[in-house]
């Protein structure tokens, strides 16, 4: 009696819930003006609050539950207008440095000959000031942008440096001999400029008319757009321009690649990401600067929340970019990261520490070296990242960096959540090490190059007699050989007419033994198959640590994106008591509920592109 009773209360509370989302109509679509989580700059107390940035989608009237930012302080608050990305600074410091006329270049080629189909996305930005440092891993990329040209208000480039030079043309005969695409940035960091470029259809098409124009003179493959401080006025206007740029490309190279990079957090939701993605060809999140150089210590690309003072990191980024551009459009997101680190004076070698001062850049190579000289890096588990502390003249120090074993779970995070790959700012900055590739192998194995048998007969004349030389081009295929070992890779799109047998992958009998094999019917006839993603998953018991992160028995944080936050092991109405399923059957109708609502005020929506 009493479980029923509390249930039927439970429901009445769920359906008094239910009204009131749906009251709510609109205000829980993309562009809601609801109150959200407002972020309280850290060091402000409720009595004395801080200037306040809010969340995606947050207004000013009704803050909620305050969520404090890092490395700031109620002195000096760091407001999100302020930041700018790693290569925002570095361009802005070294624009107007001479270009080296007789650069060295460097390049690790595939072993094939012909080029090979790469796939997930892996792109290496190569800013003009690291042309000549650079060893090109052809082997593995599949896009280099060359980083940058600007632009400005009135849709004027400025100088592209080696773009469009001979001095550059060795990188792109390279590349395109390994099959690896060559595109150019465009960059602007001023809100101001962009506004007036994105609101003004003559400025938009002047950029874009240049961009086309830069990109096949100087035979390119596309453009990545870095607009930095978009102004809230012009989100839609610069989907447009996105879309625009495109089909000019599209029309000017036949195919063509374009991306835009997109900020690890949108302060203020001024980037439509399931817009900009499909009227593009993905985007490129900048997966960095979670702690910056004017704040307090910390991981600059945590995988999980480094510490109670935020819950933001890259798997908070891309749950983010799941609710706002779309679980389907996963595949259009590339996981950005960071070669390099930053170098903190600090009050006291403790984690989490105080900043005395503001940090020194380090790329990944100076941060080996250091470690070295250290005796070794340091380990915080649960963003997954080294860090070291150390003397200087006296004053203690803390870098904060990436090496092997970081990059290699970052990656892990974006192929297990089925990203369309990942991208590093910036190539030179690893100098000669591998270690960025060997993580990406980690996760993304490299192709394998078929390799031919030499049992089978090169000629007509080979073949024996008795077997017909004359068979119809339709005849069914009697074996397709290990399929599920078969990670070769078929140049379809470059007029191999070899046809493309369906990958399967059975279920196995037991862990590590595989199934009955896979095959054609009797007589030839073909069976329908269906591929299937087959997993296998060691269970773990999972448990509530309190700060929103699962973690196993044994302590350590959970290597699952997707993992349940509270530690539920389980999960949908077989794991859910009894009482509890009427609840959520309700929620389900109050979520119909708002979507109907939503789709009745604000109308259908339309196409994201031209």
């Amino acid at each position: 009696m009493h479980g029923r009773a509390g249930a039927a209360v439970a429901v009445a509370v769920a359906l008094v819930a239910a009204v009131v989302l749906c009251a709510a109509g609109p205000s829980l679509g993309r562009d809601r003006a609801a109150a959200a989580p407002a972020v309280l700059l850290k060091g402000t107390s409720a009595v004395a609050p801080a200037t306040a940035v809010l969340l995606r989608g947050a207004s000013a009237a009704a803050p909620a539950t305050a969520v404090l930012l890092k490395g700031t302080s109620a002195a000096a608050p760091a407001l999100a207008g302020s930041w700018r990305s790693r290569a925002a600074v570095e361009w802005e410091a070294r624009r107007g440095q001479p270009i080296d006329p007789h650069p060295i270049w460097s390049f690790v080629m595939p072993p094939a000959a012909a080029p090979v189909p790469r796939t997930p996305e892996a792109l290496g930005f190569l800013p003009s000031w690291n042309v000549g440092k650079t060893t090109f891993h052809l082997e593995r990329l599949t896009t280099i942008a060359y980083f940058s040209v600007p632009v400005d208000a009135d849709g004027t480039l400025g100088g592209a440096g080696y773009w469009g030079t001979p001095t550059l043309a060795p990188v792109l005969d390279a590349a395109h001999a390994a099959g690896v695409r060559v595109v150019l940035t465009v960059s602007c960091f001023d809100g101001a400029t962009l506004g007036a470029l994105l609101a003004s259809p003559t400025a938009r098409a002047k950029a874009v008319s240049g961009l086309v124009d830069a990109v096949t003179a100087a035979g390119g493959d596309g453009v990545n757009v870095d607009f930095e401080g978009l102004p809230s006025a012009a989100k839609a206007d610069f989907v447009t321009f996105v879309g625009q740029l495109k089909a000019a490309l599209d029309a000017a190279l036949a195919t063509s690649y374009v991306t835009v990079d997109t900020p690890a957090i949108d302060w203020s939701g001024t980037y439509d990401y399931d817009g900009l993605a499909l009227a593009g060809d993905g985007l490129i999140v900048m997966g960095y600067d979670y702690y910056w150089s004017g704040g307090d210590p910390g991981p600059v690309a945590p995988l999980a929340a480094a510490d109670a003072t935020s819950r933001l990191s890259l798997t908070w980024t891309l749950d983010d970019y799941d609710t706002w551009g779309g679980i389907a459009n996963r595949d259009r997101f590339v996981l950005a990261l960071p070669l390099y680190g930053y170098d903190w004076p600090v009050a006291a070698d403790v984690v989490p520490g105080a900043s005395t001062g503001d940090a020194s850049a380090r790329t990944y190579a100076e941060c080996g070296r250091r470690a070295a000289a250290a005796g070794g890096w340091r380990w915080d588990a649960v963003s997954a990242t080294p860090w070291l502390g150390y003397l200087d003249g006296g004053s203690p120090r803390q870098l904060w960096c990436e090496n092997l074993d970081s990059l290699t779970a970052k990656v892990a995070l974006a192929a297990g959540r089925h990203l369309g790959g990942v991208a590093y700012w910036a190539l030179g900055y690893e100098e000669d090490s591998d270690e960025p590739w060997v993580a990406l192998d980690r996760s993304y194995p490299p192709p394998v190059e078929p390799v031919p048998d030499e049992t089978t007969p090169d000629s007509a004349a080979d073949v024996p007699a008795d077997v017909p030389t004359d068979a119809p081009a339709d005849a069914p295929v009697e074996a397709v050989g290990d399929i599920a070992g078969d990670t070769g890779w078929f140049d379809v799109a470059a007029g191999d007419d070899t046809a493309v047998p369906d990958v399967v992958e059975a279920a196995p009998d037991a862990p590590g033994e595989a199934s009955g094999d896979v095959g054609l019917a009797d007589e030839g006839t073909p069976v329908d198959v269906v591929p299937v993603d087959v997993v296998l998953v060691d269970v773990v018991p999972m448990k509530d640590v309190g700060d929103g992160a699962a973690r196993a028995d044994d302590g350590t944080a959970s290597a699952d994106p997707g993992a349940d936050p509270v530690g539920r092991s389980g999960g949908g109405c077989a794991a859910m008591p009894r009482a509890n399923r009427p609840i959520a059957g309700v929620l389900m109708l109050a979520a119909l509920c708002c979507l109907v609502r939503s789709r009745r005020r604000a109308g259908p929506r339309g196409p994201a592109c031209p």
